[in-house]
């Protein structure tokens, strides 16, 4: 056994003499940091503004079309870094296939069609995009939560509901407690 521990000790004591462990040890710890401090200059900023999404909506009714301008005017003030534009067309049959051409050419990021009884208890959101880009990856949801916002907006205004009153009743406090 001895002979065994004289033999590592010996290995060690020669691989830990050389230049390339010695090189290594100090570049490996430098290469680290080097690449910690480095990273965040690659980072994107989180206030850097977002290209503007270009969005067009086809098939709303008047007063939906109201409610849709209004919550995406309140959604552009305030995220001005990352604004929505929003096209609101009126002849909506003849221009799904020219607003879904204009996606793959890349002029419009999202399509949306709103499609039945969307201020009853149906109605239906399709959104279309072609090749999302990473700098747009949560666009989307944002859109379709949006558009939702307007629709149960609208619905509430249809129904005769106020929002707010509606808001508070519907809220519920809770707390856990762990009994030890």
């Amino acid at each position: 056994m001895r002979k065994i521990y004289k033999i590592a000790q010996r290995e060690f004591l020669e691989v830990v003499r050389t230049r390339t462990f010695l090189l290594g040890l100090l570049l490996i710890p430098a290469l680290i940091i080097g690449l910690i401090l480095l990273s965040h200059k690659f980072l994107p900023r989180k206030d850097a503004p977002r290209p503007p999404i270009r969005l067009r909506v086809a098939g709303p009714a008047a007063e939906l079309t109201a409610k849709i301008k209004g919550v995406f005017d309140d959604y552009n003030q305030a995220h001005p870094l990352g604004a929505i534009t929003l096209d609101l067309p009126d002849a909506a049959a003849e221009a799904q296939e020219q607003s879904k051409e204009e996606l793959r050419q890349e002029r419009l990021d999202v399509y949306a069609v709103l499609e039945g009884d969307l201020e009853g208890e149906g109605g239906l959101v399709r959104l279309f995009t072609y090749k999302s880009k990473p700098s747009q990856a949560d666009a989307l949801g944002t859109v379709e939560h949006l558009l939702r916002e307007a629709v149960i907006g609208r619905r509430y205004e249809t129904h005769g509901l106020d929002r707010q009153t509606f808001d508070r009743i519907s809220m519920v406090s809770g707390a856990i407690h762990v009994c030890r």
